[in-house]
């Protein structure tokens, strides 16, 4: 009656072991998968911020906009904050900018009277 019990050695099972069930859910990504999809995704987030941003970064690119061309540039410059008490002291690379910028309205076109 317990015959088959007897015959099997003290650390066998008595049915055949089978393979572990894989859980459904998301596969894992291998590393290199990983590296090239976050690649991927931040390339492809700061090309859309570059897009996004409407800035003008370069002064060939404020005329394009405008059509008109561009008769000088003034830095920023603590210099030219609002607690200045004499704007008539700025530093010479301030004044030079503003020095320009007063010729090239002055002299910008020649066959048009200036009136003020």
């Amino acid at each position: 009656m317990y015959q088959s019990d007897w015959s099997r050695s003290p650390g066998s099972s008595s049915s055949s072991a089978s393979k572990p069930v894989r859980r459904p859910g998301p596969r894992r990504l291998a590393p290199w998968e990983s590296l090239a999809t976050s690649l991927l995704l931040g390339l492809g987030l700061a090309l859309r911020l570059d897009r996004l941003d409407r800035r003008v970064k370069d002064p060939a690119e404020l005329e394009a906009i405008f059509g008109r061309p561009l008769l000088g540039t003034v830095r920023e410059s603590r210099a030219l904050s609002a607690e200045t008490e004499n704007p008539e002291r700025l530093p010479p690379e301030d004044a030079e900018a503003f020095r320009m910028l007063r010729a090239n309205l002055r002299y910008f076109n020649v066959d048009r009277d200036n009136r003020s």
